[in-house]
């Protein structure tokens, strides 16, 4: 597996790295450290726009986050670009043919979207590969530790983005200390106490046992990563905030989900669902694309 991961030294990237070191990635995975540095005139010259202390810094910063990836059995190298931040980052990601994108929620600048960075928001929206995108707060994002179970919820609906994502965490090495809630929501329409006749019909129960089928399969198609695998499906009037709501709940480290949604309905690249779950959500998201 090709991974890139873009660090600026930031409390975000810090975070990033922690839990990088915790995901059950193959052994045989390849990962770039890439940090950029801002062009702040775009028409200077790149010997004009850089100075010694500039590019010391980064050297320094790299040397640091490719100690902290000697004992995974990776191989590591590093690699520093000038320019618009997340373009760079981008460009790197198509020309290393990268698997995984990996991505502080909120770098050195501050400036913030909701609840992303605008570099992990542009990342994420133009990224030709899967994104994963830390929050600093996270548990698993903080801490070291490699015996704290990695806590994740895995949404999904039937479609098929939530296919690869299932696919992609089925993929993984086997790692006894993950432990994965499998979400389905049921839309209820709650206005005017339509709930009570929906749920009276045929049609619901009709799907909601199609999607307690989906569930099992699914826990069962994962069980080659983790036994530590449960299925729960949920009602909800909106998908979003009852995968958020779960996630809070389950004290949930990382949510995975594809990179659009059953409804079809795309904001740029990422569907909805997953919009809203990225910039939302109080624990780091990983959004799967092909």
């Amino acid at each position: 597996m090709q991974v890139l991961f873009a660090t600026d030294g930031s409390g975000s990237s810090e975070a990033a790295a922690n839990l990088l070191q915790r995901m059950p990635l193959p052994r045989t995975s390849e990962l770039t450290l890439l940090t950029v540095l801002p062009r702040l005139d775009q028409a200077m010259t790149k010997r004009e726009s850089l100075s010694k202390s500039d590019t010391d810094h980064a050297e320094e910063l790299l040397v640091r986050e490719s100690a902290r990836f000697d004992e995974t059995g990776w191989k590591v190298r590093t690699m520093t670009r000038e320019g618009h931040i997340a373009r760079e980052i981008v460009e790197a990601a198509n020309g290393l043919g990268a698997n995984l994108l990996v991505v502080g929620a909120k770098g050195l600048s501050g400036l913030k979207r909701f609840l992303l960075g605008s570099v992990s928001q542009n990342v994420t929206r133009y990224a030709p590969c899967s994104v994963l995108v830390v929050r600093q707060h996270s548990r698993a994002a903080r801490s070291g530790d490699a015996e704290a179970p990695l806590r994740v919820v895995l949404a999904y609906d039937d479609s098929e983005p939530a296919e690869r994502a299932v696919k992609f965490l089925a993929s993984l090495p086997r790692q006894e200390r993950v432990e994965v809630l499998v979400v389905t929501v049921q839309i209820l329409i709650t206005a005017l106490g339509l709930d009570l006749k929906q749920k009276q019909g045929a049609l619901w129960h009709e799907t909601q046992l199609k999607m307690t089928t989906d569930l099992n399969r699914v826990a069962s198609e994962l069980l080659p990563l983790t036994p530590h695998v449960v299925p729960r499906l949920l009602e909800a009037a909106d998908a979003a905030e009852g995968i958020l709501n779960v996630a809070g709940d389950f004290d949930a480290d990382l949510i995975v989900l594809g990179a659009t949604g059953r409804s079809g309905i795309e904001r740029l690249l990422l569907g909805s669902v997953a919009n809203r779950v990225l910039y939302h959500a109080n624990c780091s998201v990983l959004v799967v694309r092909d």
